[in-house]
């Protein structure tokens, strides 16, 4: 994944720090990656992404929350032209 790149939101569920931030991403969902940064979870080395769509405070490491970067999937071809032309009907 990286900066630019559309991806639809897989899991909205469980987050661990929810006190922490604001805005939550939603299931089903297309966002735009703004931003990137490594992170650990339970399960080791993992990627965190920062989204065009939503914004959470800075933490005290002096970055934004972000969410893992496995509640996501790449956008495929095939949506984005869906996802363009319900744009153009709003």
């Amino acid at each position: 994944m990286h900066i630019g790149q559309k991806v639809v939101c897989v899991d909205d569920q469980n987050f661990l720090a929810p006190q922490l931030m604001s805005e939550f991403p939603k299931k089903g969902v297309i966002y735009t990656i703004r931003g990137s940064f490594p992170a650990i979870d339970k399960y080791g080395e993992t990627k965190n992404i920062l989204l065009e769509e939503l914004n959470n405070p800075i933490a005290n490491n002096g970055l934004e929350h972000g969410f893992n970067q496995k509640r996501f999937r790449e956008l495929q071809k095939d949506e984005m032209k869906l996802s363009k032309s319900e744009e153009a009907t709003l």
